[in-house]
């Protein structure tokens, strides 16, 4: 059974006439860039048709330095975010 992505490379392995042996690496890293993009795991697994998350994340190479890296880019974005939300008075006054 092809998964969504293998379905694809075979695809662009026809038409371009490009003659890799296999696609395996080619997918690997397909899988690894949409995970640094920010596309979800759960998402990344259906694409590549593995039954669980753990089983991408080894597939992908993901490793504990990518994850820690994942977690500071989100807490580095929440916090840019908080510093830019403007509070903006009510013209009704308080208790309004």
């Amino acid at each position: 059974m092809l998964s969504a992505l293998d379905a694809v490379l075979d695809r662009l392995k026809r038409e371009s006439g490009i003659g890799f042996k296999g696609h395996h690496t080619l997918r690997r890293t397909g899988g690894r860039l949409m995970w640094q993009e920010g596309v979800a795991i759960e998402t990344v697994a259906s694409i590549m048709g593995h039954e669980t998350t753990e089983m991408t994340l080894r597939h992908i190479g993901v490793n504990l330095d990518d994850r820690a890296k994942a977690f500071q880019t989100v807490r580095e974005a929440r916090i840019q975010r908080a510093k830019s939300v403007e509070i903006v008075p009510s013209e009704q006054g308080p208790g309004v």
